[in-house]
């Protein structure tokens, strides 16, 4: 006669020792996927913050009345240096003012970009996100259009990936492209990269300004102030960095 209930012994054990593996084996595999995803978020944060780092201290030099900053910054696992030439033309009622071309700061890790552009911080990332991360000191007012331009151009072609890095920032001019006061049209067109120019576009156009998109990379925006003495200032500020590990 068969013994049941030893049989029965026997398919619970199996069905239990079934179940704890099914769990570790899911424990196991969709945890090191966890730990990895905030592993990435981490390092993408703290490349984020370091570029914040990075853009204040380039304000200090604009701001104050030193030429060289210095400091160090945290590139973990990303890649930091230049980025693909960025184009700035301003005019002021139709005439041509500053035209001038440099290459943006940028880190990357893993898919995502922040770039360091014309005094503002944009994050984009390869499966098209584009995100304002910290705006630039421009202003679009009834009595007042302020378009200082930061514009960074790199000391030596080199990128850095990985751990610590040291930073150098040097002022090589501060030129005043334009000022006045009247009530004319001041047009700011931005070639850039197709995402960063979405950026600018939703940017400028939450400032008050009018903007278009001539190409997918280039967002051209025009501002008209009321006040018939508003004050108009076009300034290129020009830093060179450099960055060594």
């Amino acid at each position: 006669m068969t013994d049941t209930r030893a049989v029965s012994n026997v398919l619970g054990y199996v069905l239990l020792f079934s179940v704890v593996l099914l769990s570790i084996t899911a424990t196991f595999t969709f945890g090191i996927d966890a730990i990895g995803d905030a592993s990435d978020r981490t390092v993408q944060q703290s490349g984020q913050h370091s570029m914040q780092t990075l853009g204040d201290r380039i304000e200090t030099l604009r701001e104050s009345n030193t030429t060289v900053q210095q400091g160090q910054l945290r590139a973990g696992r990303g890649t930091i240096g230049y980025g693909e030439q960025t184009r700035v033309t301003v005019s002021v009622a139709g005439s041509p003012e500053l035209q001038t071309d440099f290459r943006p700061i940028q880190y990357r890790f893993d898919g995502t970009t922040v770039a360091y552009e014309a005094g503002g911080l944009v994050r984009t990332s390869d499966d098209g996100g584009a995100v304002l991360v910290d705006e630039p000191t421009f202003v679009f007012d009834d009595d007042a259009v302020i378009l200082p331009i930061v514009t960074t151009e790199p000391a030596a072609q080199r990128q850095v990936s990985g751990g610590t890095v040291t930073t150098t920032f040097e002022r090589i001019a501060s030129e005043q492209a334009y000022f006045g006061t009247s009530a004319a049209p001041v047009t700011l067109s931005i070639e850039t990269t197709e995402g960063r120019a979405t950026v600018w576009e939703r940017t400028l156009s939450e400032a008050g300004a009018t903007c278009s998109r001539p190409t997918p990379d280039t967002t051209t925006c025009t501002y008209t102030p009321s006040n018939a003495d508003a004050t108009i200032v076009v300034r290129e500020f020009r830093v060179n960095y450099e960055f060594e590990a």
